[in-house]
């Protein structure tokens, strides 16, 4: 995969986090019993997590259009570690609200 496309792919992937953000957002509102505070401060936190990763992402993308594959490949690793904490904390999130 190329770099613009590989770009285009990260982006998609944080607009899923987002969806899943907001999925994650109501499920908790349907929460009768759960603390507005609660949930607010931990979606605030998440979705500050996205916007970082995305500010990086945007950062990143613009220092490859002058380099080559090893730091396409690179920042392959570093996003898919990035999916994964993110996968990993909506997940988490989920489980503290059942």
């Amino acid at each position: 995969m190329d770099k613009e496309k590989y770009i285009e792919f990260m982006h998609e992937k944080l607009d899923e986090f987002n969806k899943k953000i907001d999925e994650l957002e109501n499920f908790i509102k349907s929460k009768k019993e759960t603390s507005s505070k609660k949930y607010d401060s931990l979606i605030k936190e998440i979705r500050n997590d996205i916007d970082e990763k995305k500010k990086i992402l945007l950062e990143k993308g613009n220092e490859l259009s002058d380099s080559g594959k090893s730091a396409l490949s690179d920042l392959k690793v570093g996003f898919e570690k990035a999916s994964r904490e993110l996968g990993e904390a909506i997940k988490d999130a989920k489980n503290k609200f059942k």
